[in-house]
């Protein structure tokens, strides 16, 4: 566990199924997690659900490349750089 801890994960798709498990998974892990989804009320469920001050959601549409870049900015602004691929 301690390799992921502190470590933190975009992932889209958050607001259900899949998204959402790998969002509970790492923030059990100790990640910090942005969650995002076109999905707004999947992702007031998601963060109900997990009550975690590591997790942040964006509602966002991943086919406008305006949000993600916006995304993107707001992980490495907060972040300092600490984003790395867990998936590729």
């Amino acid at each position: 566990m301690a390799q992921w801890q502190d470590k933190v994960a975009v992932i889209t798709g958050a607001g259900s199924g899949i998204g959402a498990g790998l969002a509970g998974h790492a923030i059990s892990r100790g990640m910090t997690v942005y969650a995002a989804d076109v999905d707004e009320a999947g992702l007031a469920r998601l963060a109900s659900e997990l009550d975690s001050e590591r997790l942040f959601c964006a509602v966002l549409d991943v086919s406008r490349g305006d949000q993600l870049a916006n995304l993107a900015e707001r992980v490495f602004r907060e972040e300092a750089g600490r984003s790395e691929p867990a998936v590729q």
